[in-house]
């Protein structure tokens, strides 16, 4: 194959947030590989592991200081992203204007992205790493409901105030249609990263609507941690991702509910809680601010976790049972399509003791029926196509996109 000049680019947008980020580069890299034009739109941050899929990146400023700042409100959340959108939409008009794109791929979460496609009439496939986002509501989560957990839980004066503001400014400033729902994008198609089978409510969807299983990889993941071999042992991983983990008193509370136990500890404790803040470590625990979730998981007998969607989808890829404690809404979410697979449980955080914890994680890896719930699980997300049908979806949709065959 060869770059044909009459070939269309795509164009990737995702907000600063790993794990929004890390379900589309293997998709990337896919594209890349097959002689397509990638361009994608992301900040300084998140440059180095997009740039290594072979893609051209663009830098956009980070103007809300996402990954750092985060709100764990939802409108906080929506806020801080119609503010960005309101912000760089100038600049990435101008960038898009200089190119010959064809489709606009673009975070679930990524108004900007959203914005951009819906001002120059350029096609737009919407990517789901936040599986809440993706189909209708669950059959016990109607919408009044939601509407009032969302009211309840999720709401705070300032926050609406601050999302109204720059909902108005791209309206009246930007001549953009508003966003229709808080955070969530609309697009001409959407890309899942999950099966059909974990989302009771896909049957309500159409062909706009594809599933294409697990996607990631080890892109920009440390290389140099080994993992230990836990003989016959447990493993037990500990991680509650990337954002929302200033949490020491979790951290404490896991590390004396398996110190005394012969299991052996691997414990991700993310930027915010410096390792040393909690010494003195057990000698059965291995810990550190980021270690290669794949890598862990490939040897681990539970994964303790947030349910966060990327993590949710690499664990059960993997045959891994799961011990939740949600964090936010979406994690929630999140539980209510795992537990009914059986493959994993539920532990509020309010609930979370080192001796509830401990006892949860050592029943669950002693109850077998975790772990081969798990394995089905991730069976149904390999047979749903993974990187390859996402490359699939996106050419089939904007075919001037394929390179011409020599």
């Amino acid at each position: 194959m060869h770059l044909d000049s009459e070939m269309k680019t795509i164009a990737f947008f995702s907000i600063p947030a790993y794990g929004h980020i890390r379900p589309t580069l293997p998709v990337v890299e896919e594209l890349v590989q097959r002689g397509c034009r990638v361009i994608y739109f992301i900040d300084e941050t998140h440059r180095d592991a997009v740039a290594a899929t072979g893609c051209e990146v663009r830098v956009v400023p980070n103007y809300t200081g996402m990954p750092q700042v985060v709100p764990k409100t939802g409108t906080g959340i929506a806020a801080v992203l119609t503010e960005q959108a309101y912000r760089t939409l100038p600049m990435l008009l101008e960038q898009v204007a200089k190119e010959d794109i064809g489709v606009i791929v673009h975070d679930s979460f990524c108004i900007w992205g959203m914005c951009v496609a819906l001002l120059t009439n350029i096609p737009s496939v919407r990517s789901c790493s936040v599986l809440m986002g993706a189909a209708p509501p669950l059959p016990d989560h109607s919408a009044l409901s939601a509407l009032w957990s969302f009211l309840r839980e999720e709401f705070t004066v300032s926050d609406w105030l601050h999302f109204r503001k720059f909902r108005r400014k791209l309206i009246r400033e930007r001549n953009v249609p508003p966003p229709l729902r808080l955070g969530f994008t609309t697009a001409d198609r959407t890309l899942v990263f999950t099966s059909k089978e974990l989302m009771p409510t896909s049957d309500q969807l159409d062909e706009r609507t594809q599933f294409i299983g697990s996607s990631f990889s080890n892109t920009g993941a440390p290389t140099d941690f080994n993992v230990p071999d836990p003989g016959d042992r447990p493993l037990i991983y500990i991680s509650i991702g990337t954002t929302f983990t200033n949490e020491p008193g979790f951290f404490e509370s896991c590390k004396r509910a398996f110190g005394s136990t012969d299991a052996l500890v691997v414990m991700s404790l993310g930027r915010h809680v410096d390792p040393k803040s909690l010494e003195p470590w057990p000698e059965n625990f291995t810990v550190g601010p980021y270690l290669p979730q794949l890598d862990v998981l490939r040897k681990a007998s539970v994964f303790v976790m947030q349910a966060g969607g990327c993590s949710v989808m690499e664990g059960l890829w993997h045959g891994v049972p799961l011990v939740m404690v949600p964090l936010i809404n979406e994690h929630w979410y999140n539980v209510k399509l795992v537990e009914p697979t059986g493959a994993g449980v539920l532990l509020k955080k309010e609930d979370v003791t080192a001796e509830r914890l401990r006892d949860t994680a050592l029943a669950v890896h002693a109850d077998p029926r975790y772990r081969e719930a798990a394995v089905r699980m991730g069976d149904t997300f390999r047979a749903a196509g993974g990187p390859p049908r996402g490359a699939d979806v996106i050419l089939d949709f904007c075919p001037e996109a394929r390179p011409a065959e020599t």
